[in-house]
């Protein structure tokens, strides 16, 4: 009886490998990261923690209510902190797999339409605002800290899009998630707009009345919908 139940338990082990490599979802859920994979999220991760510590030449929020978090690009460099965390962690500790598997089926195409609108709204819309100017006369590495708070992101998610070709997309769970942190973004930034007495997070915010705010924000949930999508 023990051969038998050996036998049995090895042959169940072959069925569920045999399974696994039928069912993409459930290869995702079980597949450990590679070292290469660790090896570039350790380097991003660094970046990124860096991105959330180091000071940013943002003087003007530092005695607001809220802080740099009410920037989406401190808020992106900290959630891809976790994320590239946590796939570092999967990779080198096998029992911890699954939580890369779970960062990446929940948060990784939300987060390429997150560090993509990054890039793209702040090279659109604030690079070349004289407001920035003046801020860069503040830290003479200004403009490289900006570059790798806005560029950076788009490049990993990027090359973690890659990565992410064999794990199996959910249209309502991926997008319930992009668009539930978005709606968290706008509540927050708008909650420390107040409490800062008006004082919106970005220079091009200030002339905006509620009209513009709700334009503004609908067309910007479109193209994170979009950017989703080219994911």
């Amino acid at each position: 009886r023990p051969r038998f139940a050996r036998a049995s338990a090895g042959s169940t082990t072959k069925k569920e490998r045999r399974y696994s490599r039928m069912n993409p979802e459930l290869k995702a859920r079980t597949s450990q990261p590679s070292r290469a994979r660790a090896v570039v999220c350790a380097a991003f991760c660094a970046v990124f923690a860096a991105n959330v510590l180091v000071p940013t030449g943002q003087e003007s929020w530092r005695g607001h209510f809220g802080g740099k978090s009410v920037f989406l690009t401190q808020q992106t460099s900290f959630l891809l902190a976790l994320y590239t965390a946590c796939v570092l962690l999967g990779a080198t500790f096998k029992d911890l797999a699954p939580l890369c598997a779970l960062a990446d089926r929940f948060t990784g195409r939300p987060l390429f339409a997150i560090g993509w609108l990054v890039c793209l709204a702040y090279y659109a819309l604030i690079h070349w605002d004289p407001v920035m100017k003046f801020a860069a006369g503040e830290d003479r590495l200004f403009w490289e800290k900006m570059h790798m708070m806005h560029a950076v992101p788009a490049v990993f998610v990027t090359l973690n899009a890659l990565e992410l070709k064999n794990v199996p997309a959910s249209y309502s769970r991926e997008l319930t998630v992009l668009y539930a942190y978005g709606a968290f973004y706008l509540v927050w930034s708008a909650f420390c707009a107040h409490m800062g007495g008006g004082l919106w997070p970005y220079p091009f915010q200030k002339e905006f009345a509620l009209l513009h705010h709700v334009v503004f924000d609908a067309v910007i949930f479109v193209i994170v919908g979009l950017l989703y999508l080219a994911a």
